[in-house]
């Protein structure tokens, strides 16, 4: 039996673990609010972890077990949960596995749902060989399919929102006689005090944002470090602590800075739609 082709879907469930810090979040509720506001899907998007979610959108209630957040319809993943009608399009972020009970349901759908495994971002060569090759589930008669994103047109792309572009170009140009504002969020083991001594060799007026308590830190440890009567560094540097933002002020902090030093998936992306100079420090681990 031949069927007709796929209509537009109307509904999407985006199941996302977070295994640590802010990625996976990150890049789930990026594209889960993208597709609820520039695709008209109505979007569910099952968490389990609303505390991170929160950093990034400080309007979600963290004791709530289903909420809906800027179009989108957040719901807690907790042990046992029930979600009556499979959506459509069903993404599973980064392999975070579905429920069997959500699985079984799919199954029993008319026309069982589109069912992606969304994979972490890479550039490497192996990519474009696995990406939207199929997986038959073991018992169930499900097919899902491997969604690489990447940067050549045999992967899945990036997620850039439609006015993006616009609203970077529209941005007001620095006055050149400003300092070098540079922005550092990177991970604890950064060699920040490594960066600071190469500011200050420069000669050259730096402003310095540090995201988060681990960068400011750094900065005590690298003034503790300095001779007494260079405790508070060189004249030419400036430093701030700056607030960790909710993920739609994040584009705005990028722009407003000439040089970028940033960590995680979601950022290493916005920082090349930013086209702005950048370090990317890559999440630590053991190999």
């Amino acid at each position: 039996m031949t069927l007709p082709p796929r209509e537009s879907p109307q509904s999407c469930d985006v199941f996302c673990r977070v295994v640590d810090n802010y990625g996976d979040i990150g890049v789930a509720w990026r594209l889960a609010r993208q597709l609820a506001v520039e695709h008209v899907i109505a979007v569910r998007l099952v968490v389990d972890d609303l505390v991170s979610f929160r950093k990034l959108v400080p309007a979600v209630d963290i004791g709530a077990p289903a909420q809906t957040v800027e179009g989108v319809r957040a719901i807690t993943w907790q042990d046992h949960l029930v979600l009556p009608d499979p959506a459509d399009l069903v993404i599973e972020a980064f392999g975070c596995a579905l429920p069997d009970e959500y699985q079984a349901r799919m199954a029993r759908r008319q026309r069982p749902p589109v069912w992606i495994n969304l994979e972490y971002l890479s550039a490497e060569a192996w990519v474009e060989m696995h990406h939207l090759l199929p997986s038959p589930h073991t018992t169930l008669p499900l097919t899902k399919t491997f969604f690489f994103p990447g940067f050549t047109a045999g992967t899945g792309g990036l997620i850039r929102e439609n006015d993006l572009i616009a609203r970077r170009d529209a941005m007001p140009i620095a006055d050149g006689d400003e300092p070098l504002r540079v922005l550092l969020f990177g991970y604890e083991p950064a060699p920040a005090g490594e960066l600071f001594n190469a500011m200050a060799r420069t000669g050259q007026a730096v402003a310095c944002s540090l995201v988060e308590e681990e960068m400011s830190n750094k900065l005590e440890d690298w003034r503790g470090s300095q001779a007494e009567n260079a405790l508070k560094g060189s004249p030419m540097l400036v430093f701030q602590a700056v607030p960790f933002v909710p993920q739609v002020e994040f584009d705005p902090l990028l722009w407003h800075h000439d040089i970028l030093f940033v960590r995680g998936e979601d950022s290493f992306v916005r920082a090349q739609w930013a086209a702005k100079p950048f370090v990317w420090h890559v999440y630590p681990q053991a190999d």
